[in-house]
């Protein structure tokens, strides 16, 4: 006997349905779907078949198979053939082995299970868009026994097309060396006239440790070279011009000998620099202040004088102000700023990049992180934070905003992926990214504007124009 049952589905995103009972309940039907890929270039079926067929007489073969159709348009799927043990033998002996392959077939035993997962993919064509899922079930005997058809309609469902986007994530080029540097400033008090560095003087203690311990952060690791060490002293421009030119020059060089001390392995790569009095760090003070006869003090810094005679004429002319300026910015001034270069090995083992991912990010390149993201699970949270992780440390890098903005609209978080879009670039994936962002956001007129800009450089650009462009004229 042949049962035709007739079954719609959505044919989008995985739309699922009521197990449903066929064939007088030999077969029931469960988390049936039909899904259309974002590019609509295929569509899966899939569902589970528990059937009733255990007691199946040993001369018998069923054989369950769905049909896409629109009416005009069929398509027959893999079927499913389920023997009794003399219809097997049959159906061997008869040549039809062949006709079988790819087929999903099992020969039914008191032991055999009773459900069968069905998966089956095929290329998607626009008439299907309007199809049914039909599913018959024919039973056969051997000797050429007479088969009975009979068939009848479950329920109708209207088709639908909904928008999934396809994310184009970019790989970063890979840096032929990782070069990276630390750069801070640091404010070592001298005793007047004195040029060696005291540790137990005023706040030292805290501004050494400041330096040796961005210097152990670096010079400790096995994976970093330490590459150059750059002193900069800067002085105030209290004192006389000649006297401040060989104070600046021997702290500066005090403060080498001390870090030398604590970690000779970096001699031959300290270098150093003196500026005797930073009349422009002064001038950005005032500029930056409200303090008073403002453009009078800038004037006097500008001029062509001699440095201590502009120093005379502040201290003389405009003694408030200059009282404010020692007590206030002169103590800035007096600094140093330092900068450590150094080199990081490259990493090749994605297990091992996963790990310092999240132990220490700020090792890895931008390539690094995305050959982490390819050993995770698409879409997961770990593979959405490896971007995330990514931008946070290349926050400016055009690849990287775009590839978070990817992984952030993912997840749906739409908020951070626009703020990433704004500092994508201009690529044909990021105008494309722009065009999913607007078409997730449900504006399908401004998608299909992006969408329209690299339609003819990315395929999934012309496949996500077509399905907005339907969207809009449905």
């Amino acid at each position: 006997m042949r049962n035709l049952f007739i079954i719609l589905l959505f044919l989008a995103g995985s739309v699922g349905m009521q197990a449903q009972t066929l064939f007088n309940g030999r077969v029931v039907v469960r988390d049936l779907a039909m899904d259309i890929d974002e590019g609509r270039s295929a569509m899966t079926i899939s569902m589970k078949l528990l059937h009733g067929y255990s007691n199946i007489k040993s001369n018998s073969w069923v054989t369950v198979t769905p049909k896409i159709t629109n009416g005009t348009d069929t398509l027959a799927l893999s079927p499913v053939m389920i023997y009794g043990r003399l219809g097997y033998y049959d159906f061997a002996r008869n040549n039809k082995v062949e006709f079988a392959k790819g087929n999903i077939m099992r020969y039914m035993s008191k032991k055999a299970p009773a459900e069968i997962d069905y998966k089956v993919v095929v290329p998607y064509e626009m008439w299907m868009e309007q199809a049914e899922l039909l599913i018959s079930e024919q039973r056969e005997w051997c000797c050429n026994y007479p088969m009975h058809l009979s068939e009848s309609s479950v329920y109708v469902r209207p088709a639908t097309i909904v928008y999934t986007p396809e994310f184009i994530y970019i790989n970063p080029q890979a840096e032929t060396v990782k070069n990276r540097s630390i750069s801070a400033t640091a404010y070592i008090n001298f005793q007047a006239g004195q040029t060696e560095v005291n540790p137990y003087y005023g706040n030292n203690r805290r501004e050494l440790g400041k330096i040796l311990s961005t210097i152990d952060s670096v010079r400790t690791d096995k994976d970093i070279t330490v590459s150059s060490l750059f002193l900069k002293g800067y002085a105030s421009p209290e004192g006389s011009y000649a006297k401040n030119v060989s104070l600046s020059r021997a702290r500066t060089q005090s403060l080498k000998n001390y870090i030398l001390e604590y970690a000779p392995q970096l001699y031959g790569v300290v270098s150093t620099e003196s500026v005797p009095e930073d009349w422009e760090g002064l001038r950005e003070f005032i500029e930056n202040s409200n303090i008073s006869h403002k453009s009078e003090l800038l004037s006097v810094i500008d001029s062509g004088r001699e440095p201590d005679n502009k120093e005379w004429v502040l201290k003389s002319r405009y003694k408030p102000e200059y009282r404010y300026l020692l007590d206030e910015c002169y103590p800035l001034l007096r600094r140093t700023n330092y900068i450590i270069d150094y080199t990081i090995r490259s990493y090749t083992d994605p297990q091992e990049i996963v790990k310092i991912m999240f132990e220490a990010p700020q090792k890895l390149s931008l390539q690094e992180f995305y050959a982490a993201a390819q050993v995770l699970e698409p879409g997961s949270h770990e593979f959405n934070e490896a971007f995330d992780i990514a931008v946070k440390m290349f926050p400016n890098d055009a690849v990287a905003n775009l590839n978070a903005a990817n992984a952030a609209m993912q997840e749906g978080n739409m908020a951070d992926a626009e703020r990433y879009l704004k500092k994508a670039g201009n690529s044909p994936q990021a105008e494309y990214a722009r065009g999913v962002w607007y078409a997730l956001s449900e504006d399908y007129q401004r998608a299909a504007e992006y969408f329209s800009l690299t339609a003819e450089s990315l395929p999934q650009a012309k496949e996500a124009l077509s399905v907005v462009e339907y969207l809009l004229n449905k």
